[in-house]
């Protein structure tokens, strides 16, 4: 779970994050990642860690937001999440066969958890491998086999989540491709009224993977924009 607390004038070095997870090295990895990336983070290992350190500056977070109609539709919208109108699960997919099956088996434990009907796999070569090794729920499993990057996967899937009238998703991704998915899943969703939240699988990062992330990082708003002007 990753959270802005706080934010001046849209300046990342004046932004805090709030990271909770209970595994200590995806905190460290997240963590320099974002500090690298010009952002104050602080780290909790549980929910109470998160809440004492979330307080203080939530209130003054949600005034912030009430002012902003764009950030005011996705607060209100992530509450309903698990609600009267269960979410989808979506679950970009992993060139590697390892991470694919993680991703499966934790979107199988979300489904479950927040009684979903609808699992959208994503990905020109990994849609059908992923749909192939589902072994949760039966509900409806939908493949998406275009995407090529992780914009794609956020474009491609909107319009399958909009003709079900979905308004509410779910990403389940490895935790080095967190950061990237939560910034351009919000954008693209956003811009179309659907609210999104994160799940991560339990993958502890490799070198490889991180300095992947950092570089991809540079080309994701180029990306975004591409995807938006397309909408």
């Amino acid at each position: 779970m990753c959270l802005r607390l706080s934010a001046v004038n849209g300046e990342r070095s004046q932004s805090k994050i709030l990271f909770l997870d209970d595994e200590p090295t995806v905190r460290d990895v997240v963590a320099r990642m974002l500090s690298l990336r010009g952002y104050r983070v602080s780290v909790a290992a549980n929910g109470e860690e998160a809440r004492f350190l979330q307080k203080p500056l939530e209130q003054g977070r949600a005034r912030r937001e009430d002012s902003h109609p764009a950030r005011r539709g996705r607060r209100v919208g992530l509450r309903t999440l698990g609600g009267v109108t269960p979410p989808a699960i979506v679950v970009p997919g992993s060139s590697l066969a390892r991470v694919r099956e993680r991703l499966v088996r934790r979107a199988e434990r979300v489904t479950k958890d927040v009684d979903a009907r609808v699992v959208i796999f994503s990905g020109a070569a990994e849609a059908e491998p992923m749909r192939d090794i589902w072994q949760g729920p039966d509900v409806e499993l939908v493949l998406e086999e275009s995407a090529a990057t992780t914009a794609d996967n956020a474009a491609y899937t909107l319009p399958l989540l909009l003709e079900r009238s979905v308004r509410d998703a779910i990403v389940v991704c490895a935790p080095a491709h967190l950061i990237r998915a939560r910034w351009i899943f919000r954008r693209i969703y956003a811009a179309h009224g659907v609210a999104v939240a994160f799940r991560t699988a339990r993958i502890v990062p490799t070198p490889g993977a991180i300095m992947w992330e950092l570089a991809a990082s540079t080309v994701a708003g180029r990306q975004v924009r591409e995807r938006l002007d397309r909408a």
